[in-house]
């Protein structure tokens, strides 16, 4: 969760008030550049907030193009959802 909280409507509220906590500070196997594209989905100030899923995949696809030579990669679930790999 990038909000810690005590239950579900703290979680809420702090979502108001606090920004998340990057992904790769809860997981440090997530790449720091995966980690702020995720910050960037979940960002509460829209002008910093991705304008479109099309966005969010052009990113995701140059992580990927970037990580092409090390452990790290995207990949996609039959349920048509992403998944990292790393190792």
């Amino acid at each position: 969760m990038p909000f810690k909280a005590e239950s579900a409507l703290a979680s809420l509220i702090k979502r108001t008030q606090e920004r998340a906590i990057p992904v790769a500070e809860l997981d440090a196997q997530i790449p720091g550049a995966l980690s702020g594209i995720v910050s960037k989905c979940i960002e509460r100030d829209l002008e910093f907030r991705y304008k479109s899923v099309s966005d969010v995949l052009k990113d995701l696809r140059t992580w990927e193009a970037s990580t092409r030579f090390t452990s790290c990669r995207l990949t996609r679930r039959p349920s048509s959802r992403y998944n990292f790999g790393c190792g």
